[in-house]
């Protein structure tokens, strides 16, 4: 699956902290996935904002293609269903729902 930088940062903030044995080897590998490497920290040139958010150069809105597991996609996926439902999805979810819900990339 290609993600890029919001992306990977987005689905990361949505994996649950708790669940069973299983699901957390899922997740600790979708972690793995999905976090910066320092090299593609200092590519990006990723730094914090005024503001407290984030901030990177343009290299940061490429696709990086990852091996992210079915499963760790479905527990992404049912993450921004619920946020969906509750009417509590940002802008910064909407390309990354686009690609696992809508299936649209």
């Amino acid at each position: 699956m290609k993600l890029n930088v919001l992306e990977r940062l987005m689905a990361t903030q949505l994996l649950p902290e708790k669940g069973d044995f299983l699901t957390l080897n899922i997740i600790d590998d979708a972690r793995r996935l999905l976090v910066l490497t320092e090299a593609e920290k200092e590519e990006i040139d990723i730094k914090q904002t005024p503001n407290g958010g984030l901030g990177w150069n343009e290299k940061g809105k490429e696709d990086k293609e990852l091996a992210l597991g079915s499963a760790a996609k479905e527990i992404i996926k049912n993450k921004l269903l619920a946020l969906d439902e509750k009417k509590e999805l940002t802008n910064d979810h909407i390309s990354l729902y686009k690609k696992l819900v809508n299936k649209e990339a």
